[in-house]
């Protein structure tokens, strides 16, 4: 089961590009993005050049027992030690999967980038990352109504925030089995 290996995460490659954008682009993922269109992929290879240019973006791969799990994001300003995070799952990933991709990129944003806080934006129909982030031990700080259209419905925008120091007093970050690299 992937969930008794070690997961670690590094930092995306080139050869990771099409892999990302097939996962982003399947409708399994798709159907929870805040812009559900197709990405094209002159627009993904924009993307790519720009997180390259850009020193406050991690853009990663969590892998664990020889599959790649998924993709994880953190956007931090230049004076900042919080950070904004995005991340979805190989759609064919085993399940577990999400969790196991939410505790290695949390130890890596709170242990390796030094982060003192980590934020999120969850779309009110999205059941699953509400459950997970809930599990990961974020706290709602804030509802957004009807913030965010898609086609002719508004729904509303949750917002949540983990600190470093309930990340580690909740001792997911110890004694897991899930090493970072």
């Amino acid at each position: 089961m992937v969930l008794a290996d070690p997961a670690h995460i590094r930092a995306i490659t080139e050869q990771d590009l099409e892999q990302i954008l097939q996962w982003r682009n399947d409708a399994r993922t798709r159907k929870f993005m805040f812009n559900q269109e197709p990405i094209e992929v002159h627009a993904h290879k924009a993307w790519s050049r720009k997180v390259k240019a850009c020193d406050q973006k991690f853009v990663g791969i969590v892998e664990a027992a020889g599959l790649t799990l998924g993709f994880v994001q953190f956007e931090t300003n230049k004076t900042s030690t919080v950070a904004d995070w995005g991340f979805y799952k190989n759609p064919d990933a085993p399940r577990g999967a999400g969790m196991l991709i939410g505790i290695c990129a949390l130890n890596h944003a709170f242990h390796t980038m030094g982060l003192q806080k980590v934020c999120a934006r969850v779309l009110d129909f999205n059941l699953p990352s509400i459950a997970m982030h809930k599990r990961l031990g974020f706290v709602q700080e804030g509802l957004l109504r009807a913030q965010h259209r898609l086609g002719d419905l508004s729904y509303d925008v949750i917002c949540y925030g983990l600190l470093s120091r309930e990340w580690r007093a909740a001792n997911l970050a110890k004694g897991d089995g899930h090493e970072v690299n």
